[in-house]
């Protein structure tokens, strides 16, 4: 959300859109943060789904990509914690995941936006992540 003196989320709306990589494995969080940048994101990167909530918190991300399967806080933990916290509740969550119709449709059942099916072609990330950020709208609040 851009505020009065243009600034989105805490930093300058003109910046590139931030995107949270949270997945326990190296080589597909690289990929996925490596590509994110040349496609001029802002990628941020974290190892667990506790690392990725507080991230969550202090880098106010545009999107976040979530692993489906991680130790300790899995993926389904992790966005309902972001969707339950005031600060984190706007952000709007892509899963990734081994393929499997009954997760994917937890997947969208929890909120997401979309599923990525893992192994994935990395030049398929940003054209996905384009895609969900051009379709973002605010997270509608519900009354107590």
């Amino acid at each position: 959300m851009q505020d009065a003196i243009g600034l989105k989320n805490g930093r300058p709306a003109d910046g590139p859109p931030r995107v949270l990589v949270v997945d326990d494995d190296l080589s597909v969080r690289l990929v996925c943060a490596t590509t994110l940048r040349r496609e001029g994101y802002d990628a941020i990167e974290a190892a667990n789904g506790q690392e990725g909530y507080e991230r969550a918190i202090a880098e106010t991300p545009d999107l976040a990509l979530l692993d489906v399967q991680m130790p300790e806080i899995d993926g389904f933990g992790l966005a309902a914690a972001l969707v339950e916290d005031e600060r984190t509740q706007q952000l709007r969550f892509v899963f990734t995941g081994d393929p499997d119709p009954c997760v994917e449709a937890l997947a969208y059942e929890a909120g997401a936006l979309g599923f990525i099916a893992k192994p994935f072609d990395p030049r398929d990330i940003g054209s996905f992540v384009n895609r969900a950020l051009a379709h973002l709208a605010p997270r509608k609040s519900v009354a107590a």
